[in-house]
């Protein structure tokens, strides 16, 4: 399947990775960086989808690992998504994600290219500062490493939302 805009793109990867995502995370054999670098990548694609939603293949937008914090901005101005998740009054879905930018800010950390060697990530092994010893996602990357677990199924039930009600 071919698309014409980017957004459409990003999105239909973004639904895949967030499918993948969710097996992951019912694979209790797996570590818990699997599943966080699937959060992370369809996080990054579902913003892309929502920032370049109306930009033709004709144009090629500029891509960078930090964009779901705006993304999010503007998804707090979507009537149907709005509606969809229950919320009659704007002020209070705004809060709702307002609430959720601090979650959305460690996900868009979790990409190597954000972590840079120093930091943890999902993805690729990490230098420990303090001890010295390289780190490795598969040993070293466990739920609650730096999040707040209540928040982060918040902030994956507004993807999900966002995924099955969303923009296009």
């Amino acid at each position: 399947m071919a698309v014409e805009y980017w957004g459409k793109a990003f999105f239909i990867q973004a639904r895949s990775d967030f499918e993948a995502m969710d097996v992951l995370g019912r694979a209790k054999a797996l570590p818990d960086c699997h599943r966080f670098h699937y959060l992370q990548m369809s996080s990054e694609k579902l913003a892309k989808a929502i920032l370049f939603s109306n930009t033709p293949s004709s144009e090629t937008p500029e891509f960078t690992h930090t964009e779901l914090v705006a993304a999010l901005q503007s998804v707090k101005r979507n009537p149907r998504l709005r509606s969809a998740m229950g919320y009659k009054k704007s002020t209070h879905f705004a809060r709702y994600v307002d609430s959720l930018l601090s979650t959305a800010k460690w996900v868009e950390q979790l990409a190597p290219s954000v972590a840079g060697i120093k930091n943890p990530n999902p993805e690729y092994p990490w230098i420990d500062m303090k001890s010295g010893y390289i780190q490795i996602p598969a040993n070293n990357f466990a739920l609650g490493a730096g999040i707040d677990p209540i928040h982060l199924a918040r902030f994956e039930g507004l993807l999900r939302s966002v995924i099955h009600h969303g923009i296009f």
